[in-house]
């Protein structure tokens, strides 16, 4: 059985594909600006150890912890997108670009691959996949 191809053009591809490359560069740039602020020695639980012996509050101990986890849970999202951008990019090169993974031979509407070029599905399917 042969895949169904791509409906695009090879300047729309190359459009989609500089779409990916761009937010593939923001994701990577915010991820870096997050290992940095994580590695930084100046969170605001740590400022307080230097300049008191007295330990630190338990409630900032609290919020940094807190901190740490939603920075955990954005660069685990992050590279999850990395990895459906890289995706797409693949299905570019393979030529199945815009055709939803659910039903094959049914093609993602162009105005939501501008608004998220990454998409695996068209509308219908996505609600489904999200419904479950």
């Amino acid at each position: 059985m042969s895949k169904t191809k791509s409906a695009f053009t090879r300047s729309e591809l190359n459009q989609f594909r500089k779409l990916l490359l761009e937010k593939r560069r923001e994701i990577l740039h915010d991820l870096q600006g997050l290992q940095d602020s994580m590695e930084d020695p100046s969170t605001p639980g740590e400022q307080n150890q230097g300049m008191s012996n007295l330990p630190t509050h338990p409630a900032d101990l609290a919020t940094d912890a807190y901190d740490q986890e939603l920075d955990l849970a954005f660069a685990g999202r992050a590279r999850d997108r990395l990895n459906e951008i890289d995706q797409a990019i693949d299905r570019i090169e393979d030529g199945t670009y815009g055709i939803c993974l659910a039903q094959p031979g049914e093609l993602i509407d162009k105005k939501r691959l501008m608004a998220k070029p990454w998409a695996k599905y068209c509308l219908e399917h996505a609600q489904k996949v999200r419904e479950t």
